[in-house]
């Protein structure tokens, strides 16, 4: 179905025209497209910088760490894990304990149940003290009870 001459020109024409603002629009899509990335990309590493630490400060800590534990003898890494563990039993139980003691001795100028406390948890560490070949000699320096 053809028609005149002047029609199948106006329909090339308009054919034309709707081409080129097709591909107008293509190449606007992929400029906002660009300019979409580049702007996720600054953003993105703007926050890598605001929330957390730098890649160099993170591995040098990590080899400093490394280097004093190799650094060490073996008798020494499992004193440090024995202290380790000991701070954070005391830790735990220092917590819990001064919550109840406070509730305890809340409105009273009763200072028994701390001196109570305190004197258990030196005993406690005394004990720990103890030489290996006599149990009843003990390694502290100062004792307990006149302390």
């Amino acid at each position: 179905m053809q028609g005149t001459p002047e029609t199948d020109k106006v329909t090339h024409h308009r054919e034309q025209k709707r081409l080129q603002k097709q591909r107008q629009r293509e190449k606007q899509n992929q400029k906002q497209k660009v300019q979409a990335k580049k702007a996720n990309a600054l953003r993105m590493q703007n926050y890598r910088v605001m929330h957390s630490p730098t890649q160099p400060a993170r591995s040098s800590a990590r080899i400093r760490q490394a280097k004093l534990r190799e650094a060490k003898t073996l008798q020494e890494q499992v004193v440090e894990r024995e202290r380790g563990r000991i701070r954070k039993q005391n830790d735990k139980d220092g917590t819990a304990t001064n919550k109840r003691l406070t509730k305890e001795a809340r409105g009273s100028y009763d200072l028994k149940p701390y001196i109570d406390y305190a004197v258990k948890h030196a005993k406690q560490k005394l004990h720990r003290t103890q030489t290996e070949h006599n149990s009843s000699t003990h390694r502290a320096h100062v004792c307990i009870c006149c302390d």
